[in-house]
C-alpha cells in the first residue's frame, strides 16, 4: 500500500506539475526501483515525452531527464519494463529537446 501510494505521488510529480527535469538511474532490480517505465514508441501513448541531456545542469524542465549512473545522486530510480500493463508511468524518447515534456 505504501509503495502503491509513493507511485501515484511521483506520478503526479512527473505528469502534474511543471517540476525541474529529473536526473535518474536504471536498476536492473524491480524491488528496488521508484518507478517501473514502459518505452512505448508511439507518442500518444505516452504519459510523458522525455529527452536524455547530457549534463545534469541541462535537466531543468518537464521531461529533461539526466542518466545518472550514480544512484546517491539521482533524484529516483528506473526499471524498464516489456509490459506496459505492469508499468507505473509510459514514456516516449524523443530526439527533438523541445518536445520534452507532457503528452496528454
Amino acid at each position: 500500500m505504501a509503495k502503491h501510494f509513493l507511485h501515484i505521488i511521483l506520478l503526479i510529480i512527473f505528469i502534474g506539475s511543471h517540476v525541474s527535469g529529473m536526473k535518474v538511474t536504471e536498476v536492473s532490480n524491480p524491488v528496488n526501483a521508484d518507478l517501473k517505465v514502459y518505452v512505448t514508441a508511439i507518442r500518444s501513448e505516452a504519459d510523458l515525452i522525455v529527452y536524455f541531456v547530457s549534463d545534469p545542469g541541462f535537466s531543468n524542465a518537464p521531461g529533461l531527464w539526466y542518466l545518472e549512473s550514480d544512484v546517491n545522486l539521482s533524484d529516483t530510480t528506473l526499471y524498464y519494463v516489456q509490459d506496459r500493463s505492469s508499468s507505473d508511468l509510459v514514456i516516449y524518447i524523443t530526439n527533438t529537446k523541445s518536445e520534452a515534456g507532457k503528452s496528454k
